[in-house]
């Protein structure tokens, strides 16, 4: 990747803000929660570290970060964090995540499918993966986004492999 191309990526993280309304982390947390995923967990696109924050005080998570921006400076010391960017191939060993959150992040992606080969390759057999991210071909969603400034709730389903 160029230096400018680099350059351009992170200024766009800077811009978004590097965040999720908090109704999309409550919405992961209840996720984590009601499906009791502990050990190792990768917020993948952890922006400003935010749901970092509310997975650290969660005993039995041990969470890493990564994102093409900054460690911020107020997440925990005993987070791990990487700072790349997202579209490269993830550094860490096969199966050594137990959960990977990817939230609001896919549709930033220039190959999602390269870039989830990489994730799946980190997850450990049975580890989960939770997923969102907006529908704004939805006229409701897009409604929303104007108006209110983030998505409508949305309903999560759990997908299991047969």
């Amino acid at each position: 990747m160029t230096k400018d191309l680099a350059q351009f990526r992170i200024l766009a993280a800077n811009l978004s803000g590097g965040t999720s309304n908090s109704e999309i982390k409550n919405m992961v947390m209840d996720i984590i929660m009601s499906h009791g995923i502990k050990g190792r967990v990768l917020d993948f696109g952890a922006g400003k570290g935010e749901l970092i924050k509310l997975l650290s005080r969660i005993d039995g998570i041990e969470p890493h970060g990564v994102d093409i921006m900054k460690r911020p400076e107020d997440i925990p010391s005993g987070v791990s964090w990487r700072q790349q960017d997202l579209n490269d191939e993830l550094s860490c060993a096969p199966e050594y995540f137990d959960a990977v959150i990817c939230s609001e992040v896919i549709e930033h992606l220039e190959n999602p499918r390269s870039v989830f080969r990489s994730l799946f390759a980190a997850l450990r057999p049975g580890g989960k993966l939770v997923l969102t991210m907006p529908n704004q071909e939805n006229v409701r969603s897009f409604l929303t986004l104007i108006f209110r400034g983030h998505s409508p709730r949305f309903r999560t389903k759990t997908i299991r492999p047969t």
